[in-house]
């Protein structure tokens, strides 16, 4: 059964509630789907329905041209204050515009041959080269404010006449670069705690204890990954605990995989 063979609320309640299979096509454009809204109200005679049967009507546009429902609401409004359902179009006029595309690139080209000056600079540009050398095309720049200047320059027209591509620039790496050694590196800064280990204050607890441990001299292979940890065992290393922070280290290293 098609949907124009609905006759009558009763069917159409039917319909909403499944028990009744049926075959509907979906207006496509927004005017087809007004039209088809204002024809489905006077079918049914929504004016003349009761509560019950008005909500059955307008559920049923709703699934049907896939309207919310206060979009819904609004067009029974205006059917039953006009009898007819219509798109509005806006009254309102769009401010004019003072400054034309023309002006922006114009713009454009007077920044492209000045380096981009600021706005001051621009503008005393602007008026000079109507007031002094009499070029017409500067008239509206000639009056333009500072602030309204920038504004311009944020426009589309501007943009597309200013914006140029250029090939990336290579930079060159650094890795297996020779350097001077740097000795007392922050095991923080080679060694991280895995995120699997453990709770989150345990792996900060764990990187600070590591971070506050110091290598002489960490190697770092071509790939930028530290491959030796070489440590001079000087008078320091046995007074006090060094002995304690020494095996902490060793041991940090050890599970991170690089030789000591």
């Amino acid at each position: 059964m098609n949907a124009k063979e609905l006759t009558t609320v009763e069917q159409v309640r039917e319909f909403l509630a499944g028990t009744r299979a049926m075959a509907f096509e979906v207006p496509g454009g927004i005017e087809q789907r007004y039209r088809w809204v204002q024809q489905t109200l006077a079918k049914y005679l929504y004016p003349t329905l009761n509560r019950q049967d008005k909500e059955t009507v307008v559920r049923f546009v709703i699934k049907v041209a896939g309207y919310s429902r206060e979009q819904v609401f609004r067009l029974v409004r205006q059917y039953v204050e006009t009898g007819r359902v219509e798109r509005r179009r806006s009254r309102g006029r769009p401010f004019a515009q003072r400054y034309t595309a023309a002006d922006r690139r114009l713009l454009a080209v007077m920044d492209e041959r000045h380096n981009t000056p600021n706005g001051l600079a621009m503008k005393k540009l602007c008026e000079r080269a109507h007031r002094v050398f009499g070029q017409a095309e500067f008239e509206r720049l000639a009056g333009i404010s500072v602030a309204h200047l920038y504004n311009l320059r944020r426009s589309l027209a501007y943009l597309r006449q200013r914006t140029t591509l250029e090939k990336t620039r290579p930079s060159p790496s650094v890795i297996g670069e020779r350097r001077k050694p740097r000795p007392q590196t922050s095991l923080g800064e080679i060694i991280a705690p895995s995120n699997t280990s453990g709770s989150k204050a345990a792996r900060d607890l764990a990187f600070r204890s590591i971070n506050s441990k110091r290598l002489d001299f960490p190697v770092i292979d071509r790939s930028g990954m530290p491959a030796l940890a070489i440590e001079c065992q000087g008078y320091g290393h046995y007074q006090n605990r060094a002995f304690m922070r020494d095996a902490m280290k060793r041991e940090a290293v050890r599970k991170a995989g690089f030789r000591s």
